[in-house]
């Protein structure tokens, strides 16, 4: 059975560079036991799959960062890996371990709920002292910004001596969106992008910082005594840009809860460490 998902695409693009951008259709076949299928991409964002009487309508979107093709179906993706020699290698949750390109997380939204309040243990860590508080952070409302709905979040400080802040983000398919400033000429820019397996690498382009992220891998972890199994590990590079400073991150999401982890080193030597202290979900913006 493996040599059923060794399966090559043979493309033929259509006055595009993957490099640049994949334009008006691309049309692809490939061989599975002995039934022949037909992909139609349009430009659009749509494809469609014909085999027998086995008809696959869906979404589709090309990730050039992880160098995927990612076809989008009503409760499942199936991720290709895409190489630039005209050829697409189709890339399974399932069959060959040297084939398939990493897990992905399934109801990945699960990991980034809308509905939780925190509390975090917040630590501070310099060459000449130690700092403790807390954070609390608080989803407020959904509020429209440009004609788009936003969830508005605030942030707040005991403690450590940092403003309030406040943050707008936004659920789509592909990601969770950003906006800052929240005004008629701020921009949009990706905090997660989807979907999420292991090695994923994207890009965080905040007006104040950029940071590279990686999704590093599914593990557990114990804060305050309790542990959080399947939980997501980010690793990321970053770098303030009005400052001199990098840093990298390592963060942990946990599933229906959201954020339990942050540690940001800098090189300032400053340490950041957001550890989850307690959580309540009852909030519901629908």
């Amino acid at each position: 059975m493996k040599a059923v998902f060794q399966i090559i695409f043979t493309l033929i693009f259509l006055n595009c560079h993957y490099a640049q951008n994949i334009s008006k259709s691309i049309i692809g076949t490939w061989q599975l036991e002995s039934e022949n299928y037909q992909y139609n991409f349009e430009n659009n964002n749509n494809y469609s799959s014909i085999s027998n009487d086995n008809h696959i309508n869906g979404k589709w979107r090309v990730d050039e960062l992880n160098k995927t093709l990612v076809l989008l179906m009503d409760k499942d993706s199936v991720i290709f890996k895409v190489s630039f020699n005209g050829q697409i290698q189709m890339l399974w949750n399932y069959g060959d371990g040297n084939l398939i390109l990493n897990k992905y997380i399934k109801n990945v939204y699960e990991y980034f709920p809308e509905s939780v309040d925190y509390v975090f243990d917040l630590k501070v860590v310099t060459k000449a002292e130690i700092m403790e508080g807390t954070v609390e952070q608080r989803n407020i409302a959904k509020e429209e910004i440009n004609g788009i709905s936003y969830l508005k979040t605030e942030t707040e400080f005991f403690n450590i001596n940092v403003e309030k802040q406040t943050s707008y983000s936004r659920l789509t398919d592909d990601a969770i969106l950003g906006i800052y400033p929240a005004s008629v000429n701020s921009y949009e820019y990706t905090m997660i992008s989807f979907p999420l397996f292991i090695g994923k690498k994207w890009t965080l382009k905040h007006p104040l910082l950029e940071t590279n992220y990686l999704f590093d891998s599914q593990t557990s972890i114990t804060i305050n005594g309790k542990e959080y199994e399947d939980c997501i590990k980010l690793i990321g590079i970053g770098k303030f840009k009005s400052k001199d400073i990098t840093f990298n991150d390592i963060v942990y999401y946990s599933r229906n809860i959201g954020m339990i982890k942050l540690e940001r080193v800098g090189s300032n030597e400053y340490k950041w460490i957001y550890e989850l202290k307690e959580f309540n979900s009852s909030k519901n913006f629908n």
